[in-house]
């Protein structure tokens, strides 16, 4: 009888791969090897008795995450702390469902759907299903969009409640997890270098293009004018001394012109004051101090960015994303006690995960 097997890791290149096979009646075993391979996990068994196993692989390269696994055995499996990012899972075989962020998700049988990854709660397992998943982090999604539109993103990616992916483009996602999964085969992480970039632009921009989201909208509007050389200078400017002080006539001299032309670009082909451009960034830059700095304290990071009044800073920021920066950094950091439904039988108590970050969840387009 198939015992554990404990993960294996293997790097080529820039891509670096796991396995992990087991089949136990020993939870904490199984546990502990599917944590080994697929990241920190909690696994409750829906019978007292019965084994439970899983086989699979990851491969991780540039930003993107590709798996491909399979299950035997009723389980509910917990993320003990949040995998942040967007995923879509495409299922093979069986069915899973998916609690994240209040609602829930039921993937059957060559059906792909999008899952905000920081907002899941649970994963049931029924019998033996296998699936495809490809996971992408939030900040590669959230610049990406900022390339599309050609302007700061200031609404973090977040789906519509439709997730059900349209069957046409089921094949599409499965034909770019196998070439991530290929990636670990001799002599293809060496090619696949080259491509990882490429690659990791591809997954997003298919995520981008066939799901519901918040910016669908202003994905699918004409593009914008193309801005002068003077206003792409400015930004330019702009980007570089986003934490020095920078007042509109500096921007107007790096950018070659004088004030009112400079405003009058920038209105035209932004929608926005030069100032009102740059607190924007400054806003995002913030925003990313408080998503991984865990040193600074808010008004530490407010007066980086050039925030000199922290009350004005904490209104300015949740007018941009909703919420203000201390409820935004608690949303990833707090930890709640969540007590997890199971099915009759399920052998378990309450387990401490994670508190979800649902500001985001409500901010809109």
């Amino acid at each position: 009888m198939r015992e554990e097997r404990m993960a294996s890791v293997s790097v080529r290149g820039g891509v670096q791969g796991r396995s992990g096979e087991v089949s136990t009646e020993d939870v904490d075993r199984y546990s502990a090897c599917l944590a080994d391979t697929f990241g920190a996990f909690t696994v409750c068994k829906h019978k007292s008795r019965g084994r439970l196993g899983f086989s699979g692989s990851l491969n991780m390269m540039s930003g993107v995450t590709a798996y491909d696994i399979a299950y035997s055995g009723d389980q509910t499996i917990v993320p003990d702390y949040p995998h942040e990012g967007h995923a879509v899972v495409v299922s093979l075989d069986g069915s899973l469902i998916i609690d994240e962020g209040g609602r829930r998700y039921a993937v059957n049988g060559q059906q792909a759907a999008a899952v905000w990854s920081t907002a899941v709660e649970r994963v049931q397992v029924i019998g033996h299903s296998r699936h495809y998943g490809v996971h992408v982090e939030a900040q590669a999604v959230n610049d990406r969009l900022a390339r599309l539109l050609e302007r700061p993103v200031r609404l973090p990616f977040v789906f519509s409640p439709e997730r059900e992916l349209a069957s046409v483009v089921t094949p599409t996602f499965i034909g770019l997890i196998q070439t991530l999964s290929n990636a670990q085969l001799p002599g293809a992480a060496e090619a696949a270098l080259g491509l990882t970039d490429n690659l990791q632009t591809a997954v997003v921009d298919l995520l981008l293009r066939t799901t519901s989201h918040n910016h669908t909208e202003a994905l699918a509007r004409p593009p914008a004018l193309i801005a002068p050389r003077y206003v792409k200078r400015a930004i330019e400017y702009m980007n570089a001394n986003l934490t020095q002080a920078v007042s509109q006539d500096d921007i107007a001299d790096a950018a070659g012109v004088g004030v009112r032309a400079l405003q009058y670009g920038f209105q035209r082909f932004v929608g926005a004051s030069p100032m009102e451009h740059m607190r924007a960034l400054r806003l995002a830059g913030a925003r990313r101090d408080l998503e991984r700095d865990r040193i600074s304290s808010v008004a530490e990071i407010a007066a980086k960015w050039r925030f000199s009044n922290p009350g004005r800073f904490a209104a300015m920021f949740a007018k941009a994303y909703g919420v203000g920066p201390s409820e935004f950094r608690e949303g990833w950091d707090r930890t709640v006690a969540y007590p997890v439904s199971r099915p009759s039988g399920a052998e378990s108590d309450d387990r401490q995960v994670p508190a979800r970050s649902m500001a985001l969840a409500r901010s809109g387009s």
